[in-house]
């Protein structure tokens, strides 16, 4: 016998399966810099979950984000963002300003979630901290070559 109101079921079930929910998730990027200082400008390195590796800079606190991109590099994206979810990024509140200032900053969709410290903090956690320097590792080793 059949049944054609499961097919419907089904139908309406398919958006929520597991592999529907990877095909539509949401860009997410991360990004670190620092900024202040004299000029109030400053820059950074962003990291798209496509792979896209790009280097931002704005000359001062009015002035536009200029970014180039650097490369693209799927697995070190794939790589920071298990990092970012490991440690629960979106679970750490440390927001400490200064002249200059850096900061982590995840995005995903709407929503961004920021940590900063204080250029020289020694206290920002030591997770940030090492997610930081493999962000910025990730844009010098482009330019050192």
């Amino acid at each position: 016998m059949r049944f054609p109101g499961g097919a419907i079921i089904l139908a309406l079930l398919a958006p929520i399966s597991p592999t529907a929910h990877a095909q539509f998730k949401t860009p997410r990027s991360v990004s670190y810099g620092c900024s202040g200082g004299f000029t109030g400008g400053g820059g950074g390195v962003t990291v798209r979950s496509n792979g896209t590796i790009l280097k931002w800079s704005r000359p001062s606190p009015r002035g536009s984000v200029e970014e180039s991109v650097i490369r693209s590099d799927p697995t070190a994206a794939q790589r920071l963002f298990t990092q970012l979810d490991k440690m629960n990024f979106t679970n750490i509140d440390y927001k400490k300003f200064g002249n200059m200032t850096c900061y982590v900053t995840l995005r995903e969709g709407s929503t961004t979630h920021t940590v900063s410290w204080d250029i020289g903090d020694t206290s920002v956690p030591s997770r940030v901290a090492a997610l930081s320097s493999d962000l910025e590792r990730l844009a010098l080793s482009v330019e050192s070559k």
